[in-house]
């Protein structure tokens, strides 16, 4: 994990008059939307779950949460939601079937208090320090407020994480997006 702080020579190439503490509020915001959006930052936990059982797949105190379940499978085969398991809102798992090794893939992003940020964002320094200067420069009433440099580093910020979504598919071509086979009877 690195300290948000280390963004800021980046930010400050982009923007000179808010304050250090500011900045890194502005990449730690940065940060969450580029995780949630690219899932580039991506975990992998083996359970060997028993049936009726909650599983968390973050703990409270970690500084990341999960943002999207990615893929749920066993050595044999892919388990999916709702007829394999249960995954409610804060997504812990609950299985309805029995398994013996399962692996479960998915995407976490900082939390809105956390210190620290994951440390894959530091393949893409530039990518957060546009994010951060974009929410800096639409700061209303501040001496640096100029908004169509907002919208030149959100455009520039929105083409990195979609850069680092198609990186994070050529490192693990595993797809959030799933379309499994439905089974039709034919009379």
């Amino acid at each position: 994990m690195v300290s948000p702080n280390d963004f800021l020579p980046y930010v400050r190439r982009n923007i000179s008059g808010p304050l250090n503490i500011m900045m890194a509020d502005a990449v730690l915001q940065a940060a969450i939307t580029f995780c949630r959006e690219s899932l580039y930052c991506r975990r992998i936990v083996t359970l060997n779950p028993d049936t009726g059982v909650i599983y968390p797949l973050v703990s409270d105190d970690a500084p990341v949460s999960c943002t999207r379940i990615i893929r749920i499978a066993t050595p044999e085969r892919e388990l999916f939601a709702d007829s394999d398991v249960d995954i409610s809102t804060d997504k812990s798992l609950m299985f309805t079937v029995s398994c013996h090794l399962v692996g479960v893939l998915f995407a976490v992003a900082p939390r809105a208090d956390a210190k620290t940020v994951p440390d894959e964002l530091m393949d893409y320094p530039e990518v957060i320090a546009d994010g951060a200067a974009s929410l800096l420069f639409m700061q209303a009433g501040k001496p640096w407020q100029d908004p169509q440099r907002s919208e030149y580093f959100r455009e520039k910020f929105t083409d990195g994480y979609r850069r680092a979504y198609r990186d994070a598919l050529d490192i693990s071509p595993v797809s959030p997006f799933r379309n499994p086979v439905r089974r039709q009877r034919f009379f």
